[in-house]
């Protein structure tokens, strides 16, 4: 879903406002930002960094579909 053009993409980091992704930088934002505090096994590390990790969520309506990253934090 991160490569498809269709959908877009948002972040909300830390208690921030949402951040929306351009196209071209998806990939960049999902290998660099996301995939690294996305992963369950790190638990313990998200813990002790103060971080919590992303959980991402899928919004459609007809055509159209929003990929949205919440560390909820």
């Amino acid at each position: 879903m991160v490569r498809d053009p269709r959908v877009k993409m948002g972040i909300f980091r830390a208690s921030s406002e949402l951040v929306w992704v351009p196209n071209a930088q998806k990939e960049r934002v999902w290998r660099e930002e996301i995939q690294p505090n996305f992963d369950v096994e790190a638990k313990v590390a998200w813990k002790a960094r103060g971080q919590l990790p992303y959980v991402a969520t899928l919004w459609r309506s007809g055509d159209d579909a929003l990929l949205m990253f919440d560390d909820f934090d």
